[in-house]
């Protein structure tokens, strides 16, 4: 028997995720192929030169100890060490970030579900930007959150990498990212009033991958304020950081939060958290290596660091230790990365522009949102019976 938790969980995942998961059991198999999952974000585009990498990285590291635990509270002296140089490189932090302000993870999902945890309790909130995630389906800001009880109203469909909020029973509350960061405060406030439980934190996904336009500093330094004015966690996610498209114009310049000074802005550190996935620009989603950066939260680190130390794979730690070991190999991999990105953009660019679908010209990550209705949009309706009909053809 599942415990009532459980039970609640499952009744409400599989009303949330019917039409999703019919979709996916109808488009197999068509023409003998697997289905294309468009839900499903991977770059493929350095996968060669990735899969290189780890067989060195089996060649050089094949010890016993890539069959033990790992060592050292957080990850190994060694890696943390790596990883501070690589944030340090890459980032370009106000403060330099120290081997003691990481802790790694079997990815972002499973860090963020911990995170969660220590910062919120049950029943709690925590603002998300919309979209967020694989959370598409809607632009309303809905309060998102499993039913505690029988027959209690669900919410909005919730992806499955955001499913770490059933275990922690905490809620979302999607809020929208306006482009003038006026507006786009005064929309979060508005969420935290009308959530109807206390909100804990700010998570966002920046650059986003809605429209792939990174968030410039003026607009990160609002939300921290924002942050620092109503108590709440400022959790930036910068998976995508690295996945630039080109450098030019400066307007698609990525900013990290690591890269603001905050005791100018006056806003506490110990409430500011970056999260790291080398997952996208190293197209590597399988080796689930996740990444927290929190400079002063001395204690949340130590909580982090318990609750994931023996999650992630040694293996993984030494392909990772290995593409971190080089900062100008690093460099190199992600120019080609980038060029390639670049060309796989245009590629898609130009069949919505030849087919006259209106889209967003992307400067980062590998999102390309296009408007599928036309102009007008389409309804719920002809949505459903579009989705069916490219399930029926293996998307």
């Amino acid at each position: 028997m599942l415990s009532q938790r459980a039970q609640a969980n499952s009744r409400w995942s599989e009303q949330q995720h019917d039409h999703q998961l019919r979709l996916q059991q109808g488009s197999k198999f068509v023409l003998g192929l697997d289905p294309i999952d468009v839900t499903t974000t991977e770059d493929w585009l350095i996968r060669d030169e990735l899969l290189a990498l780890c067989s060195e990285a089996a060649v050089r590291g094949s010890t016993a100890h890539q069959s033990s635990y790992s060592s050292g509270l957080g990850g190994t002296a060694d890696f943390l060490g790596r990883a501070a140089a690589f944030f340090n490189h890459f980032f370009q932090p106000t403060r330099p970030v120290m081997s003691d302000n990481i802790v790694i993870g079997t990815g972002s999902s499973a860090m963020l579900a911990t995170l969660i945890h220590d910062i919120c309790d049950r029943g709690e909130g925590l603002l998300v930007d919309l979209p967020m995630w694989n959370e598409t389906h809607s632009s309303q800001p809905r309060q998102i959150q499993p039913p505690a009880h029988e027959g209690e109203e669900v919410g909005w469909p919730v992806c499955f990498e955001m499913s770490c909020i059933l275990r922690n029973e905490v809620r979302l509350v999607p809020g929208l990212m306006a482009e003038q960061i006026q507006v786009c405060v005064a929309q979060l406030r508005d969420a935290i009033r009308g959530a109807g439980c206390k909100v804990r934190g700010l998570l966002f996904r920046n650059p986003p991958t809605s429209c792939g336009q990174p968030y410039g500093s003026e607009y990160i330094e609002a939300l921290l304020r924002f942050c620092e004015e109503e108590d709440l966690h400022l959790i930036s996610d910068e998976t995508y950081a690295l996945s630039i498209l080109s450098r030019e114009p400066s307007s698609s310049r990525f900013t990290s939060v690591l890269e603001l000074d905050l005791e100018r802005l006056g806003v506490m550190a110990g409430c500011v958290h970056v999260f790291y996935d080398i997952s996208k620009s190293f197209g590597s989603t399988g080796l689930r290596m996740g990444f927290v950066v929190t400079q002063t939260n001395h204690v949340l680190r130590r909580l982090l660091s318990f609750s994931n130390s023996t999650t992630f794979s040694t293996a993984s730690l030494a392909t990772t230790a290995l593409l971190f070991s080089n900062v100008e190999k690093l460099d190199a991999l992600l120019r080609v990365n980038r060029v390639r990105l670049k060309e796989a953009a245009d590629v898609v660019i130009g069949f919505a522009t030849y087919y006259k679908i209106a889209f967003y010209r992307p400067v980062a990550g590998v999102y390309i949102w296009l408007r599928l209705g036309g102009a007008l949009g389409i309804t719920k309706e002809e949505e459903k019976e579009l989705e069916a009909k490219c399930a029926s053809n293996g998307v």
